[in-house]
């Protein structure tokens, strides 16, 4: 029966297909504002939530790095250990960020970045973020052989967004 029916019709499929996507059409529509405004509602929750996570944080310093080959090693040996303490560290493999601090909001913070590139340096300061990337300095550290300075640039780069935070 059917066989007979697309003889006839040889396009009923797409007409099928047609007619359901014309009814569904007020359904989306009217269902639209509704998706919009739930998401809205939760991204000006987790903008809540980030500011009092920032304000929990105040005063805090993090250093950012990614697992990058040709220096996740050497950071690891020449720059961790000689962070100050308290300072927080991010590490980024690939998108997912591994850190003792709420995952989320340091996720939210790394797309607040004014200066993107990392490795980074981070402080917290007054509700807000001061950042400042090392990418150029550290890979030109370890481009030249210089891994040896590779823990003064960090230290002078926490120095200067301390600075800055203080100017602010």
């Amino acid at each position: 029966m059917f066989k007979k029916i697309r003889v006839r019709f040889p396009d009923i499929s797409v007409f099928l297909v047609f007619l359901v996507l014309i009814a569904l059409l007020p359904i989306v529509l009217l269902a639209t504002p509704f998706f919009l405004i739930s998401a809205r509602r939760q991204e000006k929750a987790l903008e809540e939530e980030y500011k009092k996570f920032l304000l929990a944080h105040e005063g805090s310093e993090i250093f950012c790095y990614t697992n990058r080959g040709n220096s996740v090693n050497l950071i690891g040996e020449f720059v961790l250990p000689q962070l100050p303490k308290g300072t927080h560290i991010v590490k980024l493999e690939g998108k997912k960020v591994c850190t003792n601090l709420n995952e989320n909001y340091i996720s939210f913070m790394l797309y607040q970045l004014n200066e993107v590139g990392f490795p980074n340096v981070i402080k917290i300061s007054n509700g807000s973020i001061v950042d400042l990337s090392l990418k150029k300095k550290v890979y030109s550290a370890i481009n030249q052989s210089k891994v040896e300075t590779l823990s003064g640039i960090v230290i002078s780069g926490l120095n200067h967004v301390r600075e800055s935070a203080r100017n602010a």
